[in-house]
């Protein structure tokens, strides 16, 4: 009796540490590939435009689209670097709208750019920024979710801008990254509602570019599906999504998700189905493939319904057919 309990034991430990090991996989592939999707090519293509011309711009996007992620993409890609000589290069900084009221969270954010802070004040801090910007040779300040800054990070923005030009002669590109709400770009609003003062009347006139940046149609969902057959293919070898497009493409343009009845897709979404998909067939039940029906049931699950409260009994648990299940998987 005590062998079979032993046995039992034993079972439950490998196939703990098998699921492990099939999550650490999976977490792998996922945080550590970017999808260079329609909607990240236009979005970075219009920063690296603004950032070759030395220009101000504002860009907008619905929320869910892929901005930040973009962003992220675009500073691992920009061409830093740090010598054995000593020599540092840092082309794009960017940061987050702080959640202060105060600037003073905003000049440490672009501190930190640099991989330290100064143990300093707030005007030592401004004045480090002055003379690190030029030296480290910074093209471009990018400010995500802009839509949260206000006024007193403006003028500050106003000063470390004016500041550079006048002390060091040198001029930066700015672009602030921010949502878009009622159908116009949040911060661009902002900034026309206090243009009757002058240094925001001065600020509002170096912007030379606003553009909206749109979500995914059909035929890039295609093409997204594809890019995502080829990262999870190691994982799932007979992985076939691209047949389902227009199965997706509909049922992420609901009005549930389509709040702004724009008729695209959020990349977000689209992000989250196939994961959680991936992640039912891959460490779950082994499947060679991913069925239609487990991806419809994610989406039942995890976008449908959101407002209603499930109780235990209520919550569906996907079964797959039989014949689906991969034999001796690794």
């Amino acid at each position: 009796m005590s062998d079979i309990i032993t046995d039992d034991k034993s079972c439950n430990q490998d196939l703990s540490i098998e699921v492990t090991e099939k999550e650490l996989n999976l977490m792998s592939v996922y945080k550590h590939s970017f999808i260079e999707t329609p909607f990240a090519r236009r979005f970075q293509g219009f920063i690296n435009e603004v950032r070759v011309e030395k220009k101000w711009a504002v860009i907008g996007a619905y929320s869910r689209n892929g901005k930040t992620w973009s962003i992220m993409d675009i500073i691992k890609s920009s061409g830093a670097v740090k010598e054995y000589n000593g020599h540092t290069k840092i082309p794009i900084i960017a940061v987050r709208s702080p959640d202060s009221s105060t600037p003073n969270d905003l000049i440490s954010s672009l501190c930190r750019c640099f991989g330290s802070v100064p143990l300093s004040s707030s005007s030592a801090q401004k004045k480090w920024l002055i003379s690190a910007i030029p030296r480290l040779g910074v093209e471009q300040i990018i400010v995500d979710d802009a839509h949260e800054l206000n006024l007193n990070h403006l003028k500050f923005i106003k000063w470390l801008t004016d500041s550079l030009e006048l002390e060091m002669n040198y001029n930066i590109s700015l672009v602030l990254s921010s949502i878009i709400s009622s159908n116009s770009i949040s911060i661009w609003n902002k900034i026309q509602q206090y243009r009757h003062e002058d240094w925001m009347q001065q600020l509002y006139e170096r912007f030379s570019l606003c553009r909206e940046i749109p979500g995914h149609t059909y035929n890039e969902v295609a093409e997204i599906l594809y890019g995502y057959e080829e990262l999870y293919r190691p994982l799932i070898p007979n992985i076939s999504l691209v047949k389902y497009t227009d199965n997706i493409y509909t049922w992420l343009i609901c009005p549930e998700l389509d709040i702004h009845n724009c008729r695209r897709v959020a990349m977000e979404h689209l992000s989250k189905l196939i994961f959680e998909s991936v992640k039912i067939a891959y460490i779950q039940y082994s499947l060679i493939d991913i069925p239609l029906d487990l991806i419809f049931h994610v989406y039942k699950s995890s976008f449908l319904n959101k407002d209603k409260v499930l109780s235990i009994e209520d919550k569906s648990i996907y079964n797959p057919k039989s014949g689906q299940i991969q034999k001796n998987a690794i």
